[in-house]
């Protein structure tokens, strides 16, 4: 085992404390106090740092773990950074545009660690609450879009005929697997019958962000940040497109959010219009198709996972609830 597991084991805010030495030395020797962490999840810690440089400026510290292990993940933490780095150039830097991600500043691979620029930014997920959704909502909705819109045309986009082969695979991967929900089976059915009607389908190949939700949208005033990109492989736009909305409609169905979810009509259409301002041409059918494709799985994973009791029924009645909704959508077209 490395000496970087090693450490990752026994003490992890070693390694953290190691990548600080290097960070001030790519800061000209500046000193770099550390705060945190201020995010700890099972493949990661991030902390914030100032680098007292002239001017200061604060930058997000992030170390990247193996959620199986605990350890040091290299490897994640090298193709993260790859993958900043390159958003950040096909973007055209941090200023030319209100559509942004944070710029990258140091990694070390050896450490599973990098840094980038702090962004003081609020979640879209966060924003979601009354006077100021009513007020703004349509505006951020229509900058998350447009950013995801630029995003796509801004990877390495190309035409090629859509492929349900690995989607129809999981699909029939679920029939007979013990959900006995109307809905998940009439999901099912459709899903196939429909295919057939998309298979000579051109759509636009580009890079995806491959964990497009809510969540990972930051608004800070007049520019909207995407973070925590994946950029691992590159496949039809409507992926994400598909992904995003339905993490959205299942955002606003938590009891949580349902003081707002009669907005939900105006916000997806504020969000599409940002789109096609900036993003390439998509196929709505095949976004449909995509998302029944997608939340069906989900709906299984989550039914036969943990949760139980009142939780458990009311996350069967939000997943029937939209891929219902799906359905009548893909059968009426």
């Amino acid at each position: 085992m490395s000496l970087v597991a090693d450490l990752s084991r026994d003490d992890p805010m070693a390694v953290v404390r190691l990548f600080v030495q290097h960070l001030s030395v790519s800061s000209a020797g500046a000193e770099v106090r550390l705060d945190g962490p201020v995010s700890v999840r099972p493949n990661s810690r991030v902390f914030r740092a100032v680098v007292h440089a002239d001017p200061p400026f604060r930058v997000a510290v992030k170390h990247c773990l193996n959620p199986q292990t605990g350890l040091a993940d290299v490897a994640a933490a090298s193709q993260q950074y790859a993958a900043l780095k390159s958003v950040y150039e096909a973007l055209g830097g941090c200023r030319s545009h209100s559509y942004l991600v944070a710029r990258p500043l140091c990694h070390v691979p050896d450490l599973a660690t990098y840094a980038m620029s702090w962004i003081d930014g609020e979640s879209l997920t966060s924003k979601l609450r009354i006077p100021g959704v009513v007020r703004d909502g349509l505006r951020w909705f229509g900058n998350v879009g447009a950013w995801l819109g630029r995003f796509h045309s801004a990877g390495p986009v190309a035409e090629r005929t859509v492929n349900l082969d690995e989607r129809l695979a999981v699909v029939e991967s679920l029939r007979g697997i013990g959900l006995t929900h109307p809905a998940f089976g009439r999901g099912l059915d459709v899903l196939r019958r429909s295919s057939s009607a998309l298979r000579t389908l051109k759509v636009r190949i580009s890079w995806l962000h491959g964990d497009c939700k809510t969540d990972n949208f930051l608004l800070c005033g007049d520019d909207t940040f995407g973070i925590d990109i994946g950029l691992a492989y590159e496949n039809a736009v409507e992926y994400d497109l598909a992904m995003w909305l339905n993490n959205f409609h299942l955002v606003l169905s938590a009891p949580a959010k349902l003081h707002v979810s009669w907005l939900q009509g105006d916000l997806e259409e504020a969000f599409w219009n940002g789109y096609r301002s900036t993003g390439p041409g998509v196929s709505p059918e095949y976004v449909d198709w995509l998302r029944l494709s997608l939340i069906l799985p989900f709906w299984y994973s989550t039914m036969t996972g943990s949760h139980s009791g009142i939780r458990k029924w009311l996350l069967n009645r939000i997943f029937a609830s939209l891929s219902r909704r799906l359905i009548l959508r893909i059968e009426d077209r």
